[in-house]
C-alpha cells in the first residue's frame, strides 16, 4: 500500500502551503497577494516622485517583451493548477532511491519550457534579472520590495526539500541549465557555448535516479515561475505607468491574437475555455474555491449540472433552493457525527488564504451527508460555502475566463 504523497504543489503563483510528511506544514516564499498590492498601491501614488529617471527605449521594450512571454508562460497548462500532475511518493519501508512519481505529460512542460528559457536565458533582454535590475533602477519602492521574492540558490526550497536535493551537489539553477542544455533545446555543451554535456546529465540522472532528477528539474521550474508571476505583477504596473506618462514600447505587447485565425488540433485540444462545462471542470480543481468545491463533491453534483445553476442561481442559497438541499444545523458536529450512523459521506472546509487575510480569522466547517435525511452542517459552514460561492461564480461569469 502506497504511504501518503511526501510532496505535493499547492499554488503556483502564490504558493501557500506545501506538505512534507503527513502533518509538517512548511510556508514557501513571502509572495502574499496583499502584500503584493500594498506595494503596487503604494508605487502609484509614489511613482511620480520615485522614477529618478524615464527609462531608456530600450529598457521599456525590455519590460514588455518579459510581460508578453511571462503572460504566455503563465498561461501554459503547466502553471494551471487544475492541470498540475507534480508529486513523488514510496512505499512504506522503501529507500528514496524508489521513489514513483506522477509527472506532467512531457508536451505540456515542452510547452512551459519555450517561454520560460526566453525569460531565463542571460543573453535575452527580458531576462528575469535584467529586468528585476529595471524595475529597482527606476522605481524606489521596488528595491527592497523585491529582494525576499527573487529566486535565489542559496534560499530556494527546491535545493533544501529533502536531504537528497541538498547533498546533490547541483543547485536548482544548474539543475535547470542542465536540463535545457542536454534534454530541451540542445544537445549537450559543443565549442562555443553550453554548460553540460549529456554525459553530465547520465552521471546526475544514475546519481539521483530518473525519478528524483526529474522531480527536482520540475520543480526548479515551478519555484522559479513564481517568481517569474510576481515580478510581472511589477512589470506590468510600472509599464501602465510609462505609458500614462507618454512612454511606450515600440510594439503593442497586449495585443489580442486576430479573430480570424482559430487554432485547434483534431483528437488532441480541449473545449474552448469559453465552454461552460470546461471552465467549471477547471475551477473545480482550484484550492481557492475548496470549500465550495468540497460541498458540490458531497452533493454529487457533475459539471453540467453546476454550470446550469451557476448561470441560474446568484447566490449560494439561491442555489440550494433550486436544488431542494436542506440542512440540519449543530453546535457539536463531531459528537453528532459519532453517534449518528447514517453518515455515509462527511468532509470539512477551511477559508482560503486570502479570506483569511480578509476577516482576520480563520473559520472551519464540516458538512455529512445522510440518506433521506437533512444534511448535517457545523457552525461555520454555510458562511464560508456561502462567499466562496460567491467567488467561484464570479469567475465562471467572467468574459475573459483566467
Amino acid at each position: 500500500m502506497l504511504c501518503k504523497v511526501l510532496f505535493k504543489l499547492c499554488q503556483p503563483i502564490y504558493p501557500q502551503v506545501i506538505r512534507l510528511g503527513e502533518f509538517l506544514d512548511v510556508s514557501l516564499h513571502r509572495t502574499d497577494r496583499e502584500l503584493l498590492v500594498s506595494c503596487l498601491t503604494r508605487g502609484v501614488s509614489c511613482s511620480q516622485t520615485a522614477m529618478e529617471s524615464i527609462p531608456t527605449h530600450r529598457e521599456i521594450d525590455a519590460l514588455a517583451h518579459f510581460v508578453e512571454t511571462a503572460r504566455e508562460l503563465k498561461g501554459t497548462a503547466y502553471f494551471k493548477e487544475e492541470h498540475r500532475s507534480l508529486s513523488i511518493s514510496r512505499r512504506e519501508g522503501e529507500s528514496d532511491e524508489q521513489m514513483r512519481g506522477k509527472f506532467p505529460d512531457m508536451e505540456i512542460v515542452r510547452s512551459a519550457i519555450v517561454p520560460f528559457r526566453r525569460l531565463w536565458q542571460e543573453r535575452e533582454p527580458c531576462n528575469h534579472r535584467k529586468v528585476a535590475n529595471i524595475l529597482r533602477r527606476y522605481v524606489e519602492e521596488y528595491r527592497d520590495f523585491l529582494e525576499p521574492l527573487e529566486f535565489n540558490d542559496k534560499t530556494a526550497l527546491a535545493g533544501q526539500l529533502f536531504e537528497w536535493t541538498r547533498n546533490s551537489g547541483m543547485t536548482p539553477s544548474q539543475v535547470i541549465d542542465l536540463w535545457l542544455n542536454t534534454k530541451h533545446h540542445h544537445t549537450g555543451r559543443d565549442n562555443r557555448a553550453g554548460k553540460y554535456t549529456r554525459d553530465d546529465f547520465e552521471r546526475f540522472n544514475k546519481q539521483l535516479g530518473p525519478v528524483r532528477n526529474e522531480f527536482y528539474f520540475l520543480y526548479s521550474l515551478n519555484e522559479v515561475g513564481t517568481w517569474f508571476f510576481n515580478l510581472l505583477i511589477c512589470a506590468s504596473r510600472y509599464l501602465e505607468i510609462l505609458a500614462a506618462q507618454g512612454h511606450k514600447p515600440s510594439f503593442d505587447y497586449c495585443a489580442p491574437e486576430d479573430s480570424r485565425i482559430e487554432r485547434s488540433t483534431p483528437g488532441f485540444s480541449p473545449e474552448p475555455d469559453g465552454a461552460p462545462r470546461q471552465r467549471v471542470w477547471r475551477l473545480r480543481r482550484r484550492f481557492h474555491y475548496d470549500g465550495v468545491n468540497r460541498f458540490f463533491e458531497i452533493t454529487e453534483l457533475p459539471d453540467d449540472r453546476v454550470a446550469t445553476l451557476l448561470s441560474k442561481c446568484e447566490t449560494f442559497d439561491a442555489l440550494t433552493e433550486a436544488c431542494r438541499f436542506m440542512f440540519e444545523h449543530t453546535d457539536d458536529f463531531e459528537a453528532r457525527f459519532q453517534q449518528d450512523e447514517s453518515v455515509n459521506f462527511m468532509t470539512g472546509c477551511l477559508d482560503n488564504n486570502f479570506t483569511v487575510a480578509r476577516n482576520r480569522k480563520c473559520r472551519r466547517g464540516f458538512i455529512a451527508r445522510r440518506p433521506g435525511a437533512p444534511f448535517l452542517i457545523g457552525e461555520d459552514f454555510l458562511p464560508i460555502v456561502r462567499e466562496q460561492y460567491s467567488e467561484f461564480r464570479n469567475a465562471f461569469l467572467k468574459e475573459h475566463f483566467e
